[in-house]
């Protein structure tokens, strides 16, 4: 399951990414405001993987499951975590106006 979360994360995601620019003029407020979410999200889980990955060896036992969470699923997560929050930031800023209600 790890190696499928880390395939997902170096291949899909970026693939998303790149989909979703593609066609990112065409997109209204809320829907770019998901994309720089998953643009931002995977920016920063390169960076914490990157860090994770170029731990010392000391670190890598069993008994430091961190290390192979943040490795495995760092970039699968963190952009999908970026992408959830800038929608629920969407919707806070939606409601505090006085727009649309959050429910379709």
């Amino acid at each position: 399951m790890n190696t499928l979360a880390l395939l997902l994360g170096v291949f899909a995601i970026p693939l998303i990414i790149l989909l979703s620019c593609h066609r990112f003029r065409r997109l209204g407020p809320q829907g770019r405001r998901r994309v720089w979410g998953l643009v931002i999200g995977y920016g920063f889980a390169l960076i914490v993987v990157l860090a994770a990955m170029l731990s010392p060896p000391v670190l890598w036992t069993d008994s430091q499951p961190l290390r192979t969470l943040l490795v495995y699923w760092g970039l699968l997560t963190f952009p999908l975590l970026g992408t959830l929050g800038a929608a629920l930031t969407g919707l806070l800023t939606a409601v505090r106006r006085g727009g649309p209600s959050p429910q379709h």
